[in-house]
């Protein structure tokens, strides 16, 4: 193919990644993603049990890598559905997850911290070693601060799915019973 005095050779994009050049000028479509998301286009590819590391990779490079807020709340709801798979949970542990979606608690969009809620929730359910490393981060002391400190500020959906994590990162059965009578009287004097 000519085109000018430049002659073009057709490639494949394989070929291009390696290139510096392309690399560089590449840019990423987060409202693309969104779409693809929302669509849950990428779980159609999740039939073959291969791929199921490559998603936990993706899934972590882009909640990690996202500018968008709104890229987050897609992102959250896909990694609680890919945590109730028992291989999908232990590839998005490997990756790191736990302290990307500890970082959206924080966040002042409710939904974003709604959903990361939730996908916290899932991904700890029956495992110790992801209750650790979320209670290493102060989890407990900023739930009970942030959120069941002042609840009327955040919706019934909010402050159940933070109830529901601070009960799932409780060490025993005994200490769920605790944090569930302490706080239900707020939540009920406040609903």
């Amino acid at each position: 193919m000519r085109r000018g005095k430049e002659e073009f050779l057709p490639t494949t994009i394989e070929l291009k990644v390696g290139d510096p050049k392309f690399m560089k000028s590449f840019s990423f479509n987060e409202r693309f993603a969104y779409i693809l998301l929302e669509q849950h286009y990428f779980r159609y590819f999740l039939q073959d049990p291969d791929l199921y590391e490559f998603y936990g990779k993706l899934l972590c490079g882009l909640l990690r890598n996202a500018d968008m807020e709104e890229l987050s709340i897609p992102l959250c709801k896909e990694i609680a559905w890919f945590a109730l798979k028992n291989q999908g949970r232990e590839y998005l542990l490997k990756e790191g997850i736990i302290l990307q979606l500890y970082k959206l608690l924080n966040c002042l969009n409710e939904v974003v911290i709604a959903e990361a809620g939730t996908a916290l929730v899932n991904l700890l359910a029956n495992n110790k070693e992801a209750k650790v490393t979320l209670l290493s981060c102060g989890a407990i002391r900023m739930i009970l601060s942030k959120f069941l400190s002042s609840p009327g500020k955040y919706s019934p959906h909010t402050i159940c799915v933070m109830l529901k994590l601070l009960r799932t990162t409780a060490n025993s059965y005994q200490r769920q019973i605790e944090v569930t009578k302490e706080n239900g009287l707020v939540l009920l004097s406040d609903l």
